[in-house]
């Protein structure tokens, strides 16, 4: 039998954390094009919006992603261009103002999950990257798909008390119900089940690769 768990997220506690401070260095060079102040006109302010946003865009800034060169260089050059606009910082740090992002979890080796007294495999689940750490103990309840769409008219939740309860979900979304990509991308996104979770007092959240059928509905009523 397949292991259904994929990924689990615990809704509240703490969690270790990569901390991105964002610092403040020298800005790359900006587009000629950014030599145009506010009184160039509308076509000038339109060539300008359109090069500020085809720079930031650019596959050299590698995705902007958290703690990358991609997003410090990104926010240099925003950093210049403000002050080529003549903006002034609110703060007397500047324009910046670093915090804290989680960008993963660190796996102490003393992690483990249990359904029903089994104990499973830690090859067969992973924490998910926004997990809380901590220790944690609730009975399961299954939501589906974990899909709350009104437009669709669909409500996983609906009936269900999942306060203080492990809530347990399939990943993606029913095909039978969403069919445009963008609202199956939306609607299945994991972040957004575990806000849906979050919100309505579950205690933890459960992502499942679930077989085809009643077989989840069965396991957990």
């Amino acid at each position: 039998m397949r292991p259904w768990v994929l990924a689990l997220w615990c809704l509240a506690g703490c969690c270790p954390r990569e901390a991105a401070h964002f610092r403040s260095a020298g800005a790359p060079p900006a587009p000629s094009a950014h030599a145009v102040g506010a009184s160039g006109g509308d076509g000038h302010a339109v060539g300008a919006i359109r090069a500020d946003v085809a720079w930031l865009a650019a596959p050299e800034r590698d995705g902007r992603g958290v703690g990358g060169a991609g997003i410090e260089s990104a926010a240099n050059y925003i950093e210049r261009r403000f002050s080529e606009l003549g903006l002034t910082a609110a703060s007397p740090r500047g324009f910046r103002q670093p915090f804290e992002v989680v960008t993963g979890v660190v796996r102490s080796g003393a992690d483990e999950v249990m359904f029903d007294r089994i104990h499973l495999e830690r090859a067969a689940y992973s924490p998910l990257g926004f997990s809380s750490g901590g220790k944690l103990e609730g009975a399961a309840i299954f939501a589906g798909f974990g899909v709350v769409a009104e437009s669709q008219g669909l409500d996983d939740y609906r009936g269900l008390d999942v306060k203080g309860r492990v809530v347990v979900v399939k990943r993606f979304v029913p095909k039978d119900r969403i069919s445009a990509p963008a609202e199956r991308a939306r609607h299945g996104d994991l972040r957004r089940k575990a806000w849906l979770a979050r919100e309505r007092g579950a205690a933890a959240l459960v992502v499942v690769d679930a077989p085809e059928g009643n077989e989840a509905e069965e396991a957990f009523p």
